[in-house]
């Protein structure tokens, strides 16, 4: 008989098991909650596999794959297997905050397709408060200032943490995770924001992120990738006709490569020749001085 559950927490691993046990001590034992771990080919050299996370832990189910084909194949993975009504994401070295499920569970009964809540950001080993998650977190808080639509904040939300999303939304418009080594999330989250209009938006915090050395987040190798995906992003949402969400590449390419010159030049030859270099560079600037305007 198939276990009904109200959420499935769906969490990929790669080589990082203390992290792991981290964050699944975050997440609370309930009979409501199934907890998915995918590991996506760990290297024994750095996991115990007979104390694998989560192993000898009946709320948690494990899946080890050989694979090796990233967080995007291994979040895959999960969503086969899950069985909640609504889907949560969490990276491996993240974790929830103490009250988080208390406030999800005000939302259980939402009729939106995803609610999107704020997050914090601290140091994985310090805990100092970091400023990763700016943009999603001042998203929200310009919807909240009514400067932006509810889809306009899950068109700038493109990562899959701080988010509940319906399981049957994400299978009836088969929306599914980029298999690449980076920003294998950024279309199945303008996917999923483009396809429905029932999106709520919360400012509540249910998710900590947190930085540390040799994440892939911190990594400055395959930025090709990561430009390549933003141009099919940007050429995604504009097809829905959302241009003004549009995140222009040359700004991706100044933020992202600043510090190297090779990587700045590789960046700006393939936004080129994709002819995407400056698209929507002119309403990015108009839409921040409104924005400067408006603090002033």
């Amino acid at each position: 008989m198939q276990r009904n559950f109200n959420y499935s927490v769906i969490i990929p691993h790669h080589n990082i098991p203390n992290l792991l046990q981290r964050c699944l001590d975050s997440i609370p034992r309930r009979n409501d909650i199934q907890i998915i771990v995918v590991d996506d080919n760990s290297n024994p050299e750095f996991v115990d596999f007979d104390k694998f996370p989560g192993m000898n832990d009946s709320s948690v189910e494990v899946y080890l794959t050989k694979e090796g084909k990233g967080a995007g194949y291994a979040r895959n993975v999960g969503l086969k297997y899950a069985k909640g009504i609504w889907i949560i994401f969490a990276d491996a070295d993240d974790f929830f905050v103490p009250n988080a499920f208390s406030i999800i569970d005000n939302y259980l009964d939402n009729n939106a397709d995803m609610i999107l809540f704020k997050s914090q950001s601290v140091d994985s080993e310090t805990f100092e408060v970091m400023k990763r998650n700016v943009t999603t977190n001042s998203a929200i808080d310009e919807y909240l200032e009514g400067r932006l639509t509810a889809k306009n904040v899950a068109l700038r939300y493109y990562v899959p943490w701080g988010r509940m999303i319906k399981s049957n939304f994400i299978r009836d418009n088969d929306i599914h995770f980029d298999e690449i080594v980076v920003s294998n999330d950024v279309m199945f989250a303008t996917k999923a924001a483009c396809k429905t209009d029932e999106i709520q938006i919360s400012s509540n915090i249910i998710y900590c992120i947190t930085f540390r050395k040799g994440s892939l987040w911190n990594s400055k190798r395959n930025i090709d990738i990561r430009i390549k995906t933003h141009i099919r992003r940007n050429s995604y949402i504009l097809k829905y006709g959302y241009k003004e969400d549009i995140i222009p590449v040359i700004v991706c390419i100044h933020k992202w490569c600043k510090h190297s010159l090779k990587l700045y030049l590789k960046c700006l030859y393939i936004a080129i020749s994709s002819g995407v270099l400056f698209q929507g560079f002119f309403l990015y600037i108009k839409r921040k001085m409104r924005n400067k305007k408006f603090h002033n």
